[in-house]
């Protein structure tokens, strides 16, 4: 097994710098979102997934297969944006066990 090879000098700087711009722009977005329409990035996303999907609906494990999310992490998350009137969960009609 060889030794890994470490970044030089330059390459360092420019991952470093990389780095703090993909920090920089997280931020920046973030901040907009809660500015403009009192969204978290989690909220939108969750709303991204829900607007391209059939009449608006998933179900909560689809949902959270495609956010790639734990189970309590989104059903704590709807939650709240259901108390926010952001989302309505309601009972899937074709399946008993759950919404």
């Amino acid at each position: 097994m060889t030794e890994p090879r470490w970044l030089d000098e330059r390459e360092q700087l420019a991952w470093r710098s990389l780095m703090k711009m993909q920090d920089g722009l997280s931020e920046f977005i973030e901040r907009q979102l809660r500015n403009r329409c009192g969204l978290s990035g989690a909220d939108y996303q969750v709303l991204a997934h829900l607007s391209e999907a059939p009449e608006g609906r998933l179900r909560s494990f689809e949902l959270g297969r495609l956010l790639r999310w734990e189970k309590s992490r989104l059903s704590q998350h709807l939650g709240r944006m259901q108390n926010r009137g952001l989302v309505s969960r309601e009972r899937c009609h074709a399946d008993q066990r759950g919404r």
